[in-house]
This record gives structure tokens, sequence and C-alpha cells, in this order.
């Protein structure tokens, strides 16, 4: 289908999805130490190129322009208190408003992550994007915001690629499923985490399944505590 006449996400997605998308924002219990697993990633070198955990610049004639598109101006958030940059016209965004960062993702002048990185998801035509990549993000969201953005990527792009937390499949993985109780976030006391509530609903294929999502590819990582997955297309 072709991408101008592809109808947006936000009339494929359910209401409460477009809402989630708006808001929603990970919060790593570590920072610092999720951004090492980030960056240890062994992504496929043809999808190295793609954006991770952040939506890339995209040109203004590129959104809203489905069967019932209102032209949206999409923006690249630049963090809190220091507004938006929009999309120049070759689809990149001004070099003061976004770099890159050793692991992929977005940083913004400030160093942090973008206070809503797809609040202009539910805005693209289906299929819009070449490709994204998510790593250890998802854990760390509540599980309705991860289904939700999982299941919004999906449609949005050609290739999705992921790394997150998974269950423990066989015993040569249950060392490092005990592991990885120590990681913050995870510890089996106090109050409750997105990242226990996360391996309750079954992980990143929990998450895969919830969104009506399969895998096409798929790669044991931290000696099966992890997976990194390909996407299957949604048809």
């Amino acid at each position: 289908m072709n991408a101008l006449s592809a109808p947006l996400l936000r009339e494929l997605l359910p209401a409460a999805d477009v809402t989630r998308l708006r808001t929603l924002r990970p919060a790593w219990p570590a920072p610092g130490l999720y951004a090492v697993l980030r960056r240890r990633v062994p992504w496929p070198d043809g999808s190295r190129v793609l954006p991770c955990n952040a939506l890339p610049a995209i040109p203004a004639a590129s959104a809203g322009t489905g069967a019932h598109g209102t032209g949206v101006q999409l923006v690249v958030p630049a963090g809190p208190g220091t507004g938006t940059c929009p999309a120049t016209a070759t689809g990149a965004a001004p070099a003061a408003c976004q770099s890159s960062r050793p692991d992929g993702a977005t940083r913004t002048p400030s160093g942090g992550m973008p206070a809503a990185p797809f609040a202009a998801l539910p805005d693209l035509p289906a299929g819009a994007l070449p490709g994204l990549r998510l790593a250890y993000l998802l854990f760390a969201l509540p599980w309705p915001d991860a289904v939700s953005l999982l299941r919004a990527c999906a449609l949005a792009t050609r290739q999705l690629w992921l790394a997150d937390f998974i269950l423990a499949e066989r015993n040569l993985g249950l060392p490092a499923a005990l592991l990885r109780r120590a990681l913050p976030g995870f510890l089996p006391w106090g109050r409750e985490t997105s990242a226990r509530v996360w391996l309750r609903r079954g992980g990143l294929e929990g998450c895969l399944h919830d969104a009506g999502c399969a895998a096409a590819q798929r790669r044991t990582l931290l000696a099966g505590a992890a997976a990194l997955i390909r996407v299957a297309p949604k048809r």
C-alpha cells in the first residue's frame, strides 16, 4: 500500500492506544545501566542505521496525508523546557535539536530523552517508516503502554526490531533469569514496578501476543534473559 494513500494510524488503532501514545514516556529504574545494555545489543548490520527508541525526523509532507489526513506538522521533541524543533523539508531535524548517541537513541540538548518520544506516531500513515529499533524500552513502560507502542510501531514500520527481557525458556536460561532479579526494577520486593509486571505478563513474547504480532526472526541475548526479535510485518 502506498504510504500517501494509507490510512493514518489513529484511524486503525483503538482510541485508548492513541491516547497513550501521546503521553507515554519510558522510566528506566537505572538509566545508565540500561544504556549500557542498549549499546551491547548485537543488531544485524542492516538494521543499525534505523532510529533507536525514538521516531526519526519526518517531513511535514509525509504526515497526516492519508485518506482523511490533516497535514499535521511533525516535530522532533527537544526535551522538557526546550520547546520543539520542526523537521526540515529533507526530513532531518536541525543539528541543534538532536544528535546521535552511541546506542542509537535520540539525545536532546539537555541530555535527556524527549518528553513524549512517540507522540507523533498516531499521525503517521501505516507503513510510513522504513524501520525502528526498540532496545530495552518496552519493559520500562506500564504494560498497557508497552502493548500500545508495539502495536503502533508494527503498523507504522516496514522493519521493526525489538531487544528486551524474556522469561527463561529452558533450564539453561534459569541462571541468567535468577541474576536478572538483581537488576534495578526487577528486585522481588518493595513496590510493584513495570519491570516485574513485564515478566509476570510474559515478557517480550507476551507483549507480542497481546499486540497481535509475531516474531519473524529471533536470537537469545544475555544467556537467555533477553531476546532480539524482528517482528513479522502486519498484513
